[in-house]
């Protein structure tokens, strides 16, 4: 995003984006020194804390997952984990409920190869990949989770 085009947007707009900064920030460092288990919990305790106190939202699942893709431009290593975890707890806070799914998938060499992303109403709103239906989901967690 370059920064002209920042300026230009809304001010719920910027503060999407710099809550999207901290947030992949946030997990980007504690993935490396926290057990996974508790990264995942803690972005659903985070979104359904946000949920309950959120207001009605005024950007669009849409924009909320544009701005997520472009923040993790800013954040080396902002892995598909971080993105979806950091996506969790921001739309959370704009009143959305995604659901978080990671999903695994063996390699040509047979190695095993993971994914995270997020659903909205059916739809990848983070994470697409070509071959996403290749991959075998292992843990969904949000709403319609099983």
């Amino acid at each position: 995003m370059k920064l002209i085009n920042f300026f230009r947007l809304e001010s719920d707009e910027k503060m999407a984006f710099f809550q999207l900064l901290y947030w992949l920030w946030y997990f980007r460092v504690r993935l490396h020194h926290r057990p996974f288990n508790s990264l995942i919990q803690q972005a659903n305790n985070k979104s359904n804390q946000y949920l309950i106190n959120s207001k009605p939202a005024n950007l669009t699942v849409n924009r909320v997952a544009w701005f997520t893709n472009r923040a993790s431009h800013f954040v080396p290593g902002a892995t598909c984990l971080v993105q979806a975890l950091a996506g969790k707890v921001v739309f959370g806070l704009h009143g959305y409920e995604p659901m978080l799914v990671i999903g695994v998938k063996k390699g040509d060499l047979g190695d095993i190869h993971s994914h995270a992303w997020l659903e909205y109403d059916g739809q990848i709103i983070i994470g697409n990949l070509e071959d996403i239906d290749e991959y075998v989901q292992i843990t969904k967690l949000g709403v319609g989770a099983e």
